[in-house]
């Protein structure tokens, strides 16, 4: 069963799109799915199905400025003020609204791409209301973010809702090129039908706004800075999951540095899962069931306490 609900964004202006997906019989979790850029909570259907199976609710949003939480003049658009804090608090307050509701069920954050990275910043404001999380498909460190970040954050103050086609040439116009380098998105997954629905979804693929990028870029640069895994309990556990061959994560790069930064502060509970020749959208490659089947496994043993 699925249910549509909306709640009140910390922009205070945008009524957020959100749905829940739920079991037929006793819930054993909630998880809350973090969508990432340029597309929406549907996307997630198949996978959130798939959880529901095993027994948990899960429950999303979609962003400001993606899907049913955007307008056609907005997409890629997230706010004026601090895009990045009100992302955030967006998240905790669905968060805390879910947990009033199910007070005494476990509670996973899961994130993917984008939304893996508001996970890693949401983790230490979370860690107790939260009992496990996933990471898929987060960032490697980009120092070249560094010599164009002026020029970034001058795009966002004079030009905010403008398409942002030179930072995304930037960021992304080399993704293709170890693939196929005709098909824009081929760096997301094996699955040219995959590929052929997200190109063909008005509310995917769409070029962020100078906005959209500034925001993004600032939670890359949170994300992969080694200070995020401060206040983040030690024993919480976590999975990163990503493909060997996904070039968000530098093949495998971002991966192995944030299981290696928090092995080195001392965290118990870390497992570093490597999808061989993934691409980025390991949730929908052509051998999702086997990802979707080591996920389970994972939140059964650490996060259910399953033998």
């Amino acid at each position: 069963m699925t249910t549509e609900f909306h709640f009140k964004s910390t922009d205070r202006q945008t009524n957020l799109y959100a749905k829940m997906w739920l079991p037929e019989n006793n819930p054993v979790g909630v998880i809350q799915l973090i969508h990432g850029m340029a597309e929406h909570i549907n996307r997630y259907s198949e996978f959130a199905e798939f959880l529901v199976n095993q027994g948990f609710i899960v429950v999303g949003d979609d962003h400001l400025g993606h899907g049913h939480s955007a307008t056609n003049h907005n997409l890629g658009y997230f706010c004026s003020g601090d895009a990045v804090h009100i992302l955030l608090q967006d998240e905790i307050n669905l968060c805390h609204k879910i947990k009033k509701d199910y007070p005494s069920l476990p509670y996973i954050l899961i994130g993917h791409s984008m939304g893996s990275m508001m996970a890693q910043c949401l983790l230490p404001i979370l860690d107790q209301d939260i009992d496990g999380s996933i990471l898929i498909g987060t960032s490697a460190t980009h120092p070249e973010l560094g010599p164009v970040w002026p020029l970034i954050c001058a795009l966002n103050k004079v030009a905010p809702h403008r398409i942002g086609r030179f930072l995304d040439a930037m960021a992304f116009g080399s993704f293709s090129k170890p693939f196929n380098r005709h098909v824009k998105f081929s760096w997301l997954t094996h699955s040219p039908e995959i590929i052929n629905q997200y190109d063909l979804d008005p509310w995917s693929g769409f070029t962020f706004t100078n906005n959209g990028f500034h925001t993004l870029f600032s939670l890359t640069k949170r994300a992969t800075n080694p200070n995020w895994v401060s206040g983040i309990r030690r024993d919480l556990p976590i999975l990163i999951a990503s493909g060997t061959h996904d070039p968000v994560g530098k093949f495998g790069r971002g991966p192995r540095y944030h299981f290696n930064l928090l092995e080195k502060n001392d965290f118990t509970g870390v497992t570093l899962k490597l999808f061989d020749k993934m691409r980025h959208e390991i949730l929908n490659e052509t051998d999702r069931q086997q990802v979707y089947q080591f996920i389970a496994r994972w939140l059964g043993k650490n996060v259910l306490h399953y033998s």
